[in-house]
């Protein structure tokens, strides 16, 4: 019997003990980093919490959710799309990526097209997240189906093409309330491609590579335009060098020329002083040379009229004489005498018997 009561209290105490260690366990709520808990107080919201360690009641419990996304999984060449369900008790508040199912929708010019790509979120409310929306990701996903085709249905399929930062700038617009209603950050959308059925991706290949080629030849045309215009504006440039040149030149020629001819004018100026300068000596040094003769004449003269027999009318008929003489020498044929020529001759005579006379002897 005792060892049956012993039994029975060592039974007891064990599945107190679980019971302790269960109760405990929920009591004792760990909250990983990069998460947060929504705890509930009978069914009812009753506070978030943060990472760290937290002791609740058990009264309380944490509120798991369940949220749908729809997946893409490849094996090989092969895919398949389906929902996964993802039931969350800590829910994540890090930046997240959705890669989201690949999207139909027509464009205005009436082809459809298949858009494929990936939304960056970040849960900045999760009570929001939790209770003002059921199913966060499928909401997501049918609010990024309805922007694109809003955008595409007001966008030809060359602007779908062209214009992806439009269609990506579009959708992050379209999904800003998401913030204030559900307490998620849309931070930004990516487009991973953009297909359309093989038959309009020939045609539009085909078109796009038609107006490349005359893109293509409308540039090249323009670039031989440019080229002849810039040819045109380089020789004009020449020309215009080479005359400035030129007149650059020939402007220094005439400066050349002109001081070259002051230079000549100074030269010329300078050679007429001197020359000036020797012909007045010239002339001063014959001027002295004309007095002292003119002074020797006349002292011989004075030595001559103190002879006697010798006077003033001798030596004016001497100096007729040598004038006659000289304009005998003349290889002129004609002579003009003066009427008083027979008075010279007889004076020439006399003046010669004179001459041979030693004044002293008489």
């Amino acid at each position: 019997t005792t060892t049956m009561v012993v039994e029975a209290l060592m039974g007891a105490a064990f599945f107190l003990a679980v019971f302790v260690f269960v109760f405990a366990s929920r009591m004792f709520v760990i909250v990983q980093t990069g998460t947060e808990v929504v705890v509930e107080k009978l069914g009812q919201f009753n506070k978030v919490l943060t990472p760290g360690f937290h002791f609740i009641l058990p009264i309380y419990s944490k509120k798991y959710v369940t949220w749908h996304r729809t997946e893409e999984t490849r094996v090989g060449t092969r895919s398949s799309i389906q929902k996964v369900r993802h039931v969350f008790a800590e829910i994540p508040v890090v930046e997240q990526v959705h890669d989201l199912p690949e999207f139909r929708s027509s464009t205005k010019d009436r082809i459809d097209v298949f858009v494929n790509g990936l939304v960056f979120y970040k849960i900045v409310d999760v009570k929001k997240a939790v209770y003002n929306i059921n199913d966060l990701y499928s909401a997501i996903e049918s609010l990024v189906e309805t922007a694109i085709r809003d955008y595409t249905s007001t966008a030809s399929l060359e602007e779908v093409f062209v214009s992806r930062d439009k269609l990506m700038a579009c959708v992050v617009n379209y999904l800003n309330d998401c913030e204030e209603k559900w307490g998620v950050r849309i931070i930004r959308f990516e487009i991973q491609e953009i297909n359309c059925s093989p038959e309009v991706r020939k045609a539009t290949e085909a078109a796009v590579l038609k107006k490349r080629q005359a893109e293509a030849r409308l540039t090249m045309a323009e670039a031989n335009k440019q080229a002849q215009l810039l040819e045109a504006q380089a020789q004009n440039e020449v020309n215009s060098s080479n005359q400035q040149a030129t007149a650059q030149l020939e402007l220094e020629k005439a400066e050349t020329k002109k001081q070259l001819n002051n230079i000549n004018n100074q030269i010329a100026l300078e050679t007429t002083e001197v020359e000036m300068k020797v012909l007045q000596m010239e002339q001063a040094q014959k001027a002295q040379n004309i007095i002292a003769q003119a002074e020797a004449e006349a002292e011989g003269i004075k030595k001559i009229l103190a002879v006697t027999g010798i006077t003033e009318e001798y030596l004016r008929h001497r100096n007729q004489l040598a004038a006659w003489t000289e304009m005998a020498n003349n290889p002129n044929n004609k002579i003009v005498l003066p009427y008083n020529s027979v008075q010279l001759l007889g004076a020439q005579s006399l003046m010669h018997s004179l001459a041979n006379t030693d004044p002293k002897h008489e």
